[in-house]
């Protein structure tokens, strides 16, 4: 057997490496539980595709829970991990653009209007590239929701009354969140009116919270008038 196995080495060729290196290659032998050669040979097997590329190939460094699925992947579908691991990239990298494209879009933070529209047009050219129908219509939905924001800000900037409800929802929604808030989901499109809403902040700021403890008499009072209101719709 070691016969056979010398006789598929071309030669041995001396080498010279600094105390560094030959101690990096004796721990990873020792964790291997293999000889310097071994692992000297593989190093130089997986290291010259990235001389050949003059030292810009990429490298991909995973952390173990990562590699460990890579590796039982490998066992599953017979094929090598490198070639697992640029299908996973290949296959995600779209997704993984389209989520950061997302964040970087949201606009939450963007605040020079010449910057957001730049930003929706790059977008919007974007489609061009792409042939995944997916991608396509993910891009088109980010458009779409940027004009939203915009034009959301627009009108909480230039008319008061709606900048005020924007105020008020919001802390109606904090307060109700909180422990005995009374919860009862989203405020925003459940039809409450100005005034509704401005009441329920206004009770929760004299009352606090929990909304159980406010004044019976005052809420029913509040009620009353409330359905006369409607009756005389």
């Amino acid at each position: 057997m070691a016969n056979r196995a010398r006789k598929n080495m071309a030669r041995n060729i001396p080498l010279s490496i600094d105390k560094e290196s030959l101690a990096a290659v004796d721990r990873v032998a020792g964790d291997r539980n293999e000889t310097r050669s071994q692992v000297m040979r593989k190093a130089i097997q997986q290291g010259l595709p990235l001389v050949e590329a003059g030292g810009s190939a990429d490298v991909l460094t995973v952390d173990s829970e990562i590699s460990a699925d890579v590796d039982q992947a490998s066992k599953e579908l017979k094929l090598r991990r490198n070639k697992i691991l640029l299908e996973a990239i290949r296959i995600g990298l779209q997704a993984f653009v389209s989520k950061a494209m997302s964040e970087k879009l949201s606009l939450a933070d963007v605040q020079d209007p010449k910057e957001k529209a730049q930003l929706l047009q790059a977008i919007e050219e974007s489609y061009k590239l792409y042939n995944d129908p997916m991608v396509i219509q993910h891009r088109r939905l980010i458009v779409e929701r940027g004009h939203a924001v915009t034009r959301l800000n627009d009108i909480l900037q230039h008319v008061p009354e709606a900048k005020r409800r924007d105020d008020l929802v919001n802390r109606l929604t904090e307060y109700r969140r909180q422990p005995g808030g009374g919860g009862g989901g989203r405020v925003w499109g459940c039809g409450l009116s100005n005034e509704e809403v401005e009441w329920q902040v206004a009770m929760y700021e004299k009352y606090g919270v929990p909304s159980g403890n406010w004044p019976k008499e005052e809420v029913q009072a509040h009620r009353a008038a409330e359905d006369a209101k409607k009756s005389q719709t």
